[in-house]
């Protein structure tokens, strides 16, 4: 035999066989086992060695992403996504996605994992609100003093605003009356 072709099941790899699992013991290469009878790496295999032992390639898992694919001779390997930054909710993504922010008029329902985007919730609109972003809850709406008049409706990231009736005096949540005798003699 030549020694540049290689002989099928010698347990070493020359020539154009990319692997060689047979160690020389008489038995016949198969083809399944990740090095086919023809000593080519077989798909999602990877093989190392001589002789040569191959291995199911690995899956980057949520959670995480492809740092380098496989080759014939090396598997896959993975970097993690930062959690509460980043995420990847599918197997073999190729980057970390940015966790979203909920916005005013949003609370966070559920908080990122490295595996899953945070979860927003709308505050009900004329009883909460929030005017920042990432709230851990709403907040609920002031009721306008008995002696006040809205001026302006709340909304899902503005509290409403009141107005203290004339005679009165506040910031039209809490309003007190104006004694309008006092410093009179």
């Amino acid at each position: 035999p030549s020694q540049c072709s290689g002989i099928l099941g010698d347990g070493v790899v020359v020539g154009i066989e990319q692997c060689d699992d047979n160690d020389g013991s008489g038995m016949l290469p198969i083809d399944g086992d990740g090095c086919s009878a023809e000593g080519l790496v077989e798909a999602g295999y990877f093989c190392v060695g001589e002789p040569s032992a191959c291995f199911t390639i690995s899956d980057c898992a949520p959670g995480s992403v492809v740092d380098a694919e496989p080759t014939l001779s090396r598997d896959r390997t993975c970097l993690p996504c930062v959690r509460g930054e980043s995420f990847s909710s599918t197997i073999n993504q190729d980057e970390c996605m940015v966790v979203s922010n909920c916005g005013p008029g949003q609370r966070i329902e559920s908080d990122a994992t490295e595996a899953s985007d945070r979860v927003c919730l709308d505050c009900t609109l004329g009883f909460e609100f929030t005017n920042t972003e990432n709230a851990a809850a709403c907040t609920e709406v002031t009721t306008c003093d008995g002696n006040a008049t809205e001026i302006q409706a709340a909304t899902i990231s503005s509290d409403r605003l009141c107005e203290c009736d004339a005679g009165y005096e506040g910031d039209g949540f809490s309003c007190a009356d104006i004694d309008e005798c006092a410093g009179v003699d």
